[in-house]
């Protein structure tokens, strides 16, 4: 008789042939799919960090100011859909290291400290995995590895937890998608972040060349019901970070120089992860002095204190969501132990290298001179804490406390895993 179908067994036997084949190829498959996703982003990896050595040289060719950490949009335009909190570090002879988090088609894939000749990326690990209240989490690193992370308590009645050395030693570094700042410590309290890159040079304050001979006020924001003498309740730089940087619409006119000398204003705002977490109702005090020759601890006095030039009418203190560093910020973030010098004089090699907020550019301060209408403290670009007139167009570097809610997600707060930070 002729044999016209597959007996049961002659079926079951295909079935067992084509299950084994399945068990055989599919993961083959899998593993094709896996190799060709690890070799794509490690060859991104590889290609941000070698055209970032080419950006580090052409800047350094063209007297830029070169920094430690860039974010990786800065160098490469990267797909927001695939790649989430990268950023570039460089060591002391340019050369960059790569951190990128995968998400997207690269969901999983991390990638730590990849150079240009290696790239390590790894799935199914995501790192220091925390979630633990930032206050609590810094507070214990202090009391079990402060020496690894470069923290101190500072000689301050209030003792505030600072992050204090250099750049190789503290581990500070916080990313909000690639935009990266600095934790200053645990200081009235709170947590406080200070930006990495400068927005840019503005005044901190102008005025017409009838005002106040164009030079400006130290007034960062006048009394309820007074004003200064051209009218304005609020400095230049407090509008330009308030209402424009955080709130996101900057004024007709920003200001660099005298006679309210007209510059343009900048685009960046605030990462809006970030605006989310910053403590809008945060009290920052606007005492001022009039010594340059002056150690931390003093100086921090009297930032709270009620010294300022123009009692009648200045605030000396103020509650918002955007500031300034202190002068004494800047000198805690020194290692006391190689560098005890006054303020004034912080502009030596061991000060500076021994200092992870020396920026090697003039920045400003909050902290107005009490003695003269129009001088502010800042830091000078070769590390010296000094004051200048208020019209200057210097390095504006935002800070913000966080809200007292805020956790420490993943990272270990070094510039190639830095901190992720969330909401509880």
């Amino acid at each position: 008789m002729k044999k016209n179908a597959f007996t049961l067994v002659e079926l079951l036997a295909v079935i067992v042939i084509l299950a084994v084949i399945l068990v055989i190829a599919v993961p083959q498959v899998l593993d094709v799919i896996e190799s060709s996703k690890k070799g794509s982003i490690e060859s991104t990896v590889k290609l941000i960090a070698n055209t970032a050595e080419k950006k580090y040289a052409e800047m350094l060719i063209n007297g830029e100011t070169v920094t430690n950490t860039l974010n990786c949009n800065e160098v490469v335009e990267l797909s927001t859909n695939d790649y989430s909190n990268c950023t570039v570090s460089f060591d002391s002879t340019g050369k960059a290291s790569v951190t990128v988090t995968g998400i997207g088609k690269f969901e999983g894939y991390t990638c730590t400290n990849g150079t240009k000749e290696n790239a390590n990326c790894t799935k199914g690990e995501i790192n220091n995995i925390i979630n633990e209240n930032a206050i609590s989490y810094i507070e214990n690193l202090y009391n079990t590895a402060a020496t690894e992370n470069g923290l101190v308590k500072d000689d301050t009645d209030d003792q505030n937890i600072r992050y204090t050395g250099s750049n190789e030693v503290v581990k500070n570094y916080v990313s909000f998608d690639g935009d990266v700042w600095r934790i200053i410590g645990i200081v009235d309290g709170k947590v406080k972040l200070v930006k990495e890159k400068s927005i840019g040079d503005y005044s901190w304050d102008s005025s017409a060349s009838d005002k106040n001979s164009g030079d400006g006020y130290n007034i960062w924001e006048t009394i309820d019901g007074q004003t200064k003498e051209d009218g304005a309740t609020k400095a230049d730089l407090n509008i330009l970070l308030n209402e424009g940087y955080y709130g996101g619409s900057y004024p007709s006119e920003c200001f660099g120089g005298r006679n309210n000398t007209i510059k343009e204003c900048p685009t960046a705002t605030i990462n809006s992860t970030l605006k989310s977490m910053v403590d809008e109702n945060a009290v920052w005090y606007l005492g001022g002095h009039n010594s340059l020759d002056i150690q931390p601890k003093d100086m921090y006095e009297y930032e709270r204190g009620t010294t300022v030039h123009r009692s009648d009418i200045a605030k000396t203190e103020w509650t918002g969501p955007v500031g300034l560093i202190y002068p004494s910020d800047y000198g805690y973030a020194v290692d006391r132990t190689k560098c005890t010098e006054t303020l004034n004089n912080y502009a030596n090699a061991t000060c500076t290298e021994n200092n992870w907020l020396y920026k090697n550019g003039h920045c400003r301060t909050l902290s107005p001179n009490s003695s003269y209408s129009s001088f502010v403290f800042d830091v000078g670009s070769s590390g010296f804490v000094g004051y200048s007139s208020v019209y200057g167009s210097f390095g504006v570097v935002p800070a913000v406390y966080l809200k007292s809610n805020i956790l420490i997600e993943s990272g270990d707060g070094s510039s190639s895993n830095p901190y992720i930070l969330k909401a509880s």
